[in-house]
């Protein structure tokens, strides 16, 4: 009876077993699996804002690092069809990220007015002329495209992110740098690191470990946006060494998609997280400079008379006791008013 039972069994394996097949059915089985194997790796990747920091005609190159001091980071990105699960190959992957120390090129003059602006309302033009950390490149034959940078920063209100752009079509690119053109943008999402590497860094290495004494990095799941834009799918898969990191991650894109800002504004470019209503920010910083204006024309005010009194022969000691008596006289008709009423 069981002998019986194995022969079914027996004749599905035959039949399918490479000897029962030609040899262009045996190709196409195999490219088949193949593909099987790779939807593991074939996810539609979910959208994410564009964030209040990108700058446009990003540098053509690999190595965005420029001076910056931190952990190198080799990052493989890889881009894929989710239609057909191919590598999508000529397409311009768009990235940027904060440094060590949480700072972005084009925001990250220390001035205190700038400092001011780019807290309230970081979104609009940049303030200074800096790109590091910045870059572009077109993908291979493989859908790869590999950036040699540093480990990434963070900053209050975030979790620690490299924010991430696909540009296809008609691209531009003039001396080094990507103009656009025609082209569409295809993703917008933003590139996340596991809780327990970026702790064990904040931890160990400088100049990351420096900033634990005024801010912890946020984790993971505190991240507003890593939960909307599941971000649990879009780790980079980090390799250590002594040296340096290799962090690899897929990328899986719907090419018919076109997320160009002015067709899909409000999905490319949302408000970014925790930012305040529209106006509300230039309101505070403009409230704050009127303050300080006031107090400076007291003081001028104050100080212009000091100096007058001075021109007119009275010493230090005399203008005080003539300040004396002016309040003195002043008290002294306010109780003779209040005594007549």
């Amino acid at each position: 009876m069981r002998l019986l039972n194995l022969l079914p069994l027996a004749s599905l394996i035959t039949a399918h077993s490479p000897r029962a097949i030609s040899l262009h059915e045996s190709i196409k089985l195999h490219q088949a699996r193949s593909i099987c194997t790779r939807k593991l790796q074939c996810i539609l990747t979910h959208e994410a804002v564009e964030g209040p920091f990108y700058i446009d005609h990003p540098l053509v190159r690999a190595n965005i690092t420029e001076d910056r001091s931190g952990i190198p980071l080799s990052l493989a990105i890889e881009v894929v069809n989710v239609d057909t699960c191919e590598p999508v190959k000529g397409v311009y992957v768009d990235i940027w990220h904060a440094d060590a120390i949480g700072e972005y090129s084009g925001w990250a003059k220390n001035d205190l007015l700038n400092g001011m602006e780019k807290r309230f309302d970081a979104q609009g033009a940049p303030m200074e002329k800096s790109r590091w950390l910045r870059g572009v490149q077109p993908t291979n034959k493989k859908g790869m495209v590999t950036f040699q940078t540093v480990f990434p920063g963070w900053y209050e209100g975030r979790a620690t992110h490299v924010h991430l752009r696909i540009h296809d079509g008609n691209v531009t690119v003039e001396d080094g740098i990507l103009l656009g053109g025609g082209s569409k943008i295809t993703h917008t999402g933003q590139l996340f690191f596991a809780d327990k590497l970026v702790s064990e860094v904040s931890r160990t290495v400088q100049p990351y470990k420096s900033r634990l004494s005024t801010l912890k990095p946020k984790m993971n799941g505190d991240d507003g946006i890593f939960v909307d834009s599941k971000g649990g799918e879009q780790i980079v898969d980090v390799t250590k060494t002594r040296e340096a990191f290799f962090g690899t991650v897929t990328v899986g894109v719907d090419m018919k998609a076109d997320h160009t800002a002015g067709e899909d504004k409000d999905h490319v470019r949302p408000p970014p997280w925790g930012r305040h209503a529209p106006g509300q920010s230039k309101g505070i910083l403009w409230g704050l400079l009127a303050v300080v204006v006031i107090i400076a024309a007291v003081l001028g005010v104050q100080l212009y008379v000091k100096r007058r009194r001075a021109a007119m022969g009275y010493t230090e000691v005399e203008q005080e006791e003539q300040e004396r008596l002016r309040q003195a006289e002043g008290r002294r008709m306010s109780y003779g008013a209040a005594e007549r009423n």
